[in-house]
């Protein structure tokens, strides 16, 4: 089985990994994603998904996609915070990224492909921890992390 995360966001990280692979080189595919002229964070994980779904096709792979829905889950207030303006600014990027785990959520589907959302974990993997654990050792973003993150151990 193919399992992918995606972490929606201004920058969107996505991983790809492939279960009946038991050591740690089961890692296919860590990277972020970003709008830049050659298109939308959005639309270059959606393709990425269709990729990978086409890659799998041959192998007879199901393949499962778990996405962080902060639909779910109350807005992680850092020390700090706490002028009015600096809460309207997180108001406005969680809702961004609530529409945009929507959007992915539904794009995805609409590919036919199997979709699991989970809660936002405000538990970050360091590059250190990450690599400890996976073995991937290429520089990630904590973007790329955080997708990792949702598939690891599943």
């Amino acid at each position: 089985m193919i399992i992918i995360g995606i972490d929606p966001g201004t920058s969107t990280g996505f991983a790809a990994m492939d279960t009946a692979i038991k050591t740690k080189d089961k890692l296919i595919t860590v990277k972020t994603l970003t709008s830049d002229k050659n298109g939308l964070a959005f639309w270059k994980c959606i393709d990425a998904v269709a990729v990978v779904k086409m890659s799998a096709k041959g192998s007879g792979d199901k393949i499962v996609v778990y996405i962080e829905n902060p639909n779910q889950n109350v807005t992680y207030v850092k020390a700090g915070d706490g002028t009015s303006g600096k809460r309207e600014k997180i108001s406005r990027n969680v809702g961004m990224n609530q529409k945009e785990a929507q959007l992915l959520i539904e794009g995805v589907e609409r590919l036919g492909v199997d979709v699991k959302t989970l809660v936002p974990n405000s538990q970050k993997w360091s590059a250190d921890l990450f690599k400890r654990y996976t073995g991937y050792s290429k520089q990630t973003s904590q973007h790329a992390r955080d997708a990792v993150r949702l598939i690891w151990g599943r």
